[in-house]
């Protein structure tokens, strides 16, 4: 299934761009001799108005032949308006141009698909804020419905989240729907969005806005660090679920970190999960004199050398994350012992990093690179755009607190359904529950909308990916060729078509872009030498072009032996 799936998504691209070429030929008045799909020995031809058409058993790519194409072919004068040499320079350029074209507007009518007909939106209700965030300091909580972002009706959670990105360090006004105590409220926040940088390396100079929050919605799921706490002591355990608290049926985290706080003698109930069964166990506490114990922070190290230890900046950065670890600690007194179950392990794989490390079952991982974990996508994002710098995270569970600093190498084979997270060897407990979702259908010319506009994003953002190949700022190992592109494929179509259909929308804007690059034998190379003609009103002489497209051959071979290589590389390494 995998090698199908790869096959069919090459040859649809391939036949997508010589098809660009042979529409715009004949429209043109240029005789098209074959149409090939494929090289190599002929699985199948037929002939059609003067043109052969054939698939051929190597995918690897395909041609149109037309008629008086080539430097040496014979034309007789009857017939030099059928060829394409002797075509005017602007009929040439946009035949050469047609292929890259199709490939770049092929992606609209992909996506259309993705976006046309039923689809699931997520409310724009705030399901929770991050602590000492710029929402929570504004206002905002948990429940509050968006109505209005500075006079700008919002319908979804993404739409809130675009005016967010869109508008780092800038005045929005948020008309907040609110429900209390069997009384319904409309107020109004005044929200500056805090600026950082884009994380993406293709777009790190841009800046971006947050407020902190979020849709999804913080289990009552808990876990209690330490045995020396009166959480611990009144029953309750890592990973326990709270469903009621004095009487209080509890739907979130947030409102039983409260409680909590406010109440020294307490009681409930949580459910517990047993192998395959949920016990429902109740918890009582009692005036309990608690300690969290005050044991000496643990550091282990992972791939860093004796000399790096000694290294002054990071002797400093474990001292911040030391301190960071100690106002925790100080945090969970006054919470009883207990704390939100986001980062928390509740799996890690043998022989894995993670393993190696010292990290187990219960412990939750506090922070990273002076981050907090409150999303796992934090933690995901910095063990991404890390790769090979020294980390720094603070651990605490089962009855201690560590320090691990460690490097992290993904693997050079792309893995769509592996994460970062995975494949360093940790397995988490959810700790949320998505936001409210409606479904909404949309039409036709609303999708046809959406697909253009994603398709010049997508445009967009593989000419800044191309630029930075070319400039060296991504090293030429990321060069990818048909194997890689036949594992993508093959890992995109086990996902979902949805995404099958991205990824060939993203593939097929590369090729598009590739055949433009300025090499002789690309279809960029063409344009710039009927470009050339063009402006100098008269045809490059054979020597010239022949000279232009041996070197085109050889810089086209190293290309693809680089592309194959590290294909190679990564299927096997």
């Amino acid at each position: 299934m995998g090698l199908l799936s790869g096959l069919f998504l090459l040859m649809v691209l391939v036949f997508v761009h010589e098809m660009g070429h042979l529409l715009l030929a004949k429209v043109l008045g240029v005789r098209v001799l074959s149409f090939s799909i494929g090289f190599g020995p002929k699985i199948f031809s037929f002939n059609y108005k003067k043109t052969k058409y054939s698939v051929g058993i190597i995918p690897l790519g395909g041609y149109i032949k037309m008629f008086g194409e080539l430097l040496e072919d014979k034309v007789l004068s009857s017939e030099k308006r059928y060829s394409f040499l002797y075509q005017p320079v602007w009929k040439k350029l946009l035949i050469a141009f047609a292929g890259p074209f199709f490939n770049l507007i092929f992606p609209i009518f992909l996506l259309f698909f993705i976006f046309f007909g039923n689809q699931t939106f997520i409310l724009p209700v705030v399901g929770s804020t991050v602590p000492n965030s710029v929402a929570s300091n504004s206002g905002l909580i948990s429940g509050d419905r968006i109505l209005k972002v500075s006079g700008e009706r919002v319908n979804n959670f993404s739409q809130v989240a675009s005016i967010i990105l869109d508008n780092p360090k800038k005045k929005l006004v948020f008309l907040i729907e609110r429900f209390g105590k069997n009384k319904r409220q409309v107020i109004s926040l005044v929200i500056i969005p805090e600026q950082y940088n884009n994380p993406h390396p293709l777009f790190k100079n841009e800046f971006l806005g947050k407020i902190g929050i979020m849709p999804d919605v913080q289990k009552p799921i808990i876990i209690v660090p330490y045995k020396n706490s009166i959480a611990f002591q009144s029953g309750v355990r890592t990973f326990d679920r709270v469903i009621y608290f004095m009487n209080n049926k509890i739907f979130n985290f947030s409102e039983l970190e409260l409680l909590f706080l406010r109440n020294s003698i307490f009681y409930g109930e949580v459910e517990r999960s047993s192998k395959d069964k949920v016990n429902v166990i109740s918890f009582k506490s009692s005036l309990f004199n608690q300690k969290i114990i005050n044991r000496k922070i643990k550091i282990f190290y992972h791939s860093i050398i004796a000399a790096e230890r000694l290294d002054k900046t990071l002797l400093d950065r474990i001292k911040k994350t030391k301190q960071s670890i100690i106002a925790f600690k100080k945090g969970l007194i006054t919470q009883k012992g207990i704390s939100f179950a986001v980062g928390s392990i509740n799996k890690i794989a043998k022989g894995s990093p993670a393993h190696l490390l010292g990290l187990s079952f219960g412990d939750k991982i506090l922070s990273i690179n002076g981050k907090n974990i409150f999303t796992l996508q934090v933690l995901e994002q910095e063990l991404l755009l890390g790769q090979n710098k020294i980390h720094i995270a603070s651990i605490i569970g089962n009855n201690e607190a560590k320090i691990i600093v460690f490097r992290f190498h993904k693997s050079k084979k792309v893995k769509l359904k592996i994460s970062a997270i995975e494949e360093f060897g940790m397995f988490f407990m959810p700790a949320y529950k998505q936001g409210i979702t409606y479904n909404k259908s949309v039409k036709f010319f609303d999708s046809f909308r959406l697909s253009i506009l994603q398709t010049l994003s997508l445009i967009l953002m593989m000419l800044k990916s191309l630029w930075m190949f070319i400039s060296l700022k991504i090293p030429l190992s990321q060069l990818g060729g048909p194997i890689m592109v036949f594992d993508i494929a093959s890992q995109a179509s086990s996902i979902s078509l949805s995404y099958y259909f991205y990824v060939m929308s993203l593939i097929s804007i590369n090729l598009g872009l590739l055949n433009l690059l300025p090499i002789p034998v690309l279809d960029g190379g063409y344009l710039v030498l009927f470009f050339v003609e063009a402006v100098q009103q008269k045809p490059i002489t054979i020597r010239i072009k022949k000279i232009a497209f041996k070197i085109g051959i050889v810089f086209l071979f190293i290309l693809m032996f680089l592309a194959f290589f590290n294909d190679i590389y990564r299927f096997f390494y």
